[in-house]
C-alpha cells in the first residue's frame, strides 16, 4: 500500500465492504476478518457477508430481508426490512450460516461451534484492541 493512499484511508470514518470475501474461504477469509478489524480501529466498518468467519468478527450485527411484493405483475416492487439483531438472535442467524439451513437436528453442535467462533473472535479482538470504534455487519441470507 503506498504512501498517498494510506493516508487517504486513516482520513476516511466509514467503511462499507459489499461481499469482500466473495470466493475465498479457510484462512484467507480470517485474514480478512483480521484486516476488517484492524480498519476498525480509526473508522467504522460496514460488511455486507455470507462468511461465517468474517460475520463473527463484527461487534454488532443487522439483518437484511429482501421480499419481492407482487412478484411478475405490473407492480412489482421489491420490500426490504433491516433489523438489529439481538444476541440471540444473532447467533441463530450465524448458525443458519454455517448449516446452510433453517433448522437441523445438529443445532445445538452448530450452536456450539458458533459460539465459539464468537469467543475466539472476541479474544482476538481483545488481544489486538487499539482505539477500536465498531465494525458491524450485514448479514443477507
Amino acid at each position: 500500500m503506498g504512501a498517498n493512499f494510506r493516508g487517504f484511508y486513516w482520513r476516511l470514518k466509514c467503511f462499507l465492504f459489499d461481499e469482500i470475501d466473495t470466493g475465498i474461504s479457510g484462512t484467507t477469509a480470517r485474514a480478512v476478518a483480521e484486516k476488517l478489524v484492524d480498519i476498525s480501529t480509526g473508522a467504522q466498518v460496514i460488511v455486507i457477508t455470507h462468511q461465517l468467519t468474517v460475520a463473527v468478527m463484527a461487534d454488532a450485527h443487522v439483518y437484511v430481508e429482501k421480499q419481492i411484493v407482487h412478484e411478475g405483475k405490473k407492480d412489482e416492487a421489491v420490500s426490504v426490512r433491516v433489523s438489529t439483531l439481538d444476541e440471540t438472535t444473532r447467533l441463530a442467524v450465524l448458525s443458519r450460516m454455517a448449516s446452510g439451513m433453517a433448522s437441523s437436528d445438529d443445532n445445538e453442535t452448530i450452536g456450539r461451534f458458533v459460539k465459539s467462533l464468537c469467543e475466539d473472535a472476541q479474544r482476538f479482538k481483545n488481544k489486538n484492541k487499539k482505539s477500536r470504534v465498531q465494525m458491524d455487519s450485514a448479514l443477507k441470507i
